[in-house]
């Protein structure tokens, strides 16, 4: 792939997904054209008919996982190159539609099971957005902070040992916002949640459903020093433990960090900084795309063939229905709750 200027076509969720929009953030970022059919992720919405003219021109196609992307108009005769982009939650294969796709991207890529797959994926993390990237403060409020849902036992246990220690200068819950409802095409603003983590000397990163977390890069982008729960993760770039982040793997191995950062401030003041640089240099949404470019440049295609049939109109409906119905359920119990 050798244009200065890719023609794109996108097909993403209608409704906002992390991985696509850092994706496609960066391609947007370094010149190229991405289109699509849903008013989301960044992509230059185009009538069905439009984007189907574009589907035979175009130099990439880009399919991105989730059971509301829309397949229907996929060419599958397009010479374009064709690309799925797996970013659920699970590190198992999502299933792909029937084409036969030349690269395969995987969010939750873990270093001991990676291998045992055929045909090759290559890693694709969220990365570092330009909505919340922030210049990174050498005053702050916080000396550790832990900021968002407490969706599973780890990070509730977490919040528990942070609160007992009674410290005022940490901060361990949640802001009452909400950054996605599962209908819009952005994320919803969080004002209060990316002040904390500006304003915080370092901010602990705790895996929700996957092990990529948005709030690695969250953290990372808004200035704190990163202190994250260890896993398996293969990622396009590494990031070095003790020198871009602190890596802990038990709560007493969290006691010890917060106790050595209080007694050796300059050396983690350093980690700090040297983790924005490099966070900001290798894992922004630009570099996120300059290295998928990068793959399909350089490496073997695969030409990998999916199984799924290509979901009709209809179905696809009906189950963007059912979703929005879902989404107007919990807008509604979260207004509740919060009364």
């Amino acid at each position: 792939m050798t244009p200065s200027q890719f023609k794109i076509a996108c097909l993403v969720p209608p409704h906002y997904d992390y991985l696509a929009s850092t994706l496609i953030e960066g391609l947007i970022s370094l010149g190229h054209q991405c289109i699509g059919i849903e008013d989301s992720n960044h992509v230059k919405k185009l009538s069905k008919s439009k984007l189907e003219h574009f589907l035979k021109d175009c130099d990439l196609i880009i399919v991105f996982q989730g059971d509301l992307v829309d397949c229907g108009l996929l060419d599958t005769l397009s010479p374009a190159v064709k690309v799925f982009v797996d970013g659920s939650d699970l590190p198992s294969i999502s299933e792909m539609p029937n084409v036969t796709f030349n690269y395969v991207f995987k969010r939750e890529l873990l270093d001991i099971i990676s291998h045992n797959y055929s045909p090759i994926m290559y890693p694709l993390q969220f990365g570092i957005e330009n909505r919340y990237t922030q210049a990174q403060k050498t005053d702050f409020k916080w000396s550790i902070s832990f900021v968002g849902s407490m969706s599973n036992f780890q990070r509730l246990t977490v919040q528990e040992y942070l609160n007992a220690l009674h410290d005022p200068s940490i901060f361990a819950g949640g802001t009452g916002e909400r950054a996605y409802n599962g209908s819009a095409g952005m994320p919803l603003p969080t004002p209060k949640y990316f002040d904390i983590l500006n304003n915080s000397f370092a901010s602990i990163d705790i895996p929700g459903l996957g092990w990529d977390c948005g709030r690695t890069w969250e953290i990372l982008g808004s200035g704190a020093l990163l202190i994250q729960f260890r896993s398996e993760l293969i990622y396009s770039t590494q990031l070095i433990e003790n020198k871009h982040f602190i890596g802990f793997s038990s709560l007493a191995e969290l006691e010890q960090i917060i106790l050595k950062i209080r007694n050796n401030f300059n050396h983690y003041k350093k980690i700090r900084e040297d983790g924005y640089r490099f966070a900001l240099q290798q894992h922004s949404s630009k570099a996120r795309a300059m290295y998928f470019l990068e793959v399909l440049n350089t490496e073997i295609p695969s030409n990998t063939e999916g199984t799924r049939p290509l979901r009709s109109n209809i179905i696809r409906h009906y189950r963007k229905k059912i979703s929005q119905g879902l989404t107007y359920i919990s807008d509604k119990v979260l207004a509740y709750s919060h009364r």
